[in-house]
């Protein structure tokens, strides 16, 4: 626990974070500035968005989210590498899976609760989004924090680049991500399942979070993998529980 001291100074460095956040230009903006503070001053970020949540969550996720993701490689954000970039995955990785994970993350997956994770494919309303999906899961492991409670150590954001559809992105100068036509089909399916199976067992006590699939692939990997390992699909059972409300 921290001492009042302690806790008055990071009150402080929350508040005026907040003060620089309604300073920025525009929304797109803001979210560069949090996403930056994220990763230099992690808890002045998390006590921002726990003391003004209404405020800050539409910033860092929808609708913001949607913009950042669409121009993801021209934004200043944290390089590949650290936690609050996200973990990237690839064809690439296919038969090395497993090792990729524990080589990419900075803490032991023994420690993570929760996985999000998108292939880019169907990013809220503007679809094939590739490698700029990974704002999605750095979006939503925010929700898990700031409106669960959620120990923002123990998140993982991850994406698995698997190509893009959309020639404007895959041509894109400086998209970072594979600029090839999307993986389909068996090749898809089994690097998916060597994926699932690799998160059950660097993270044996996560929930994994299927988020923005395409349909077609979203309904096929929850029938595939529900009794593998924790997970649920955002988009098909947060939906309908949501609606079923």
């Amino acid at each position: 626990a921290r001492s009042g001291a302690a806790q008055r100074r990071l009150e402080a460095a929350a508040d005026a974070l907040v003060a620089l956040v309604r300073e920025a230009p525009d929304d797109i903006s803001r979210y560069t500035l949090l996403r930056a503070v994220q990763a230099s001053a992690p808890s002045a970020f998390h006590a921002a968005l726990a003391r003004r949540t209404a405020e800050l969550l539409p910033l860092v996720y929808t609708p913001t989210v949607g913009d950042a993701c669409a121009r993801y490689h021209t934004l200043d954000l944290p390089r590949a590498g650290s936690r609050y970039a996200g973990l990237y995955l690839s064809s690439a990785d296919k038969g090395n899976v497993l090792e990729a994970l524990r080589s990419r993350w900075p803490s032991d997956g023994r420690d993570v609760r929760v996985v999000v994770l998108t292939d880019g494919e169907r990013i809220l309303g503007l679809g094939d989004l590739g490698a700029g999906g990974m704002g999605i899961s750095v979006g939503k492991i925010l929700l898990y924090t700031a409106v669960a409670g959620v120990d923002p150590g123990a998140c993982v954001p991850m994406l698995i680049d698997v190509g893009t559809n959309n020639e404007a992105v895959r041509s894109a100068p400086g998209y970072g991500g594979v600029r090839a036509p999307r993986l389909r089909g068996d090749a898809y399916a089994s690097l998916l399942s060597e994926v699932v199976h690799a998160v059950r067992a660097w993270a044996p006590r996560a929930v994994l979070q299927f988020e923005d699939f395409g349909n077609t692939n979203a309904f096929t990997l929850l029938r595939a993998h529900r009794t593998t390992l924790p997970c649920f699909n955002d988009d098909i059972e947060g939906t309908a529980s949501v609606a079923c409300a």
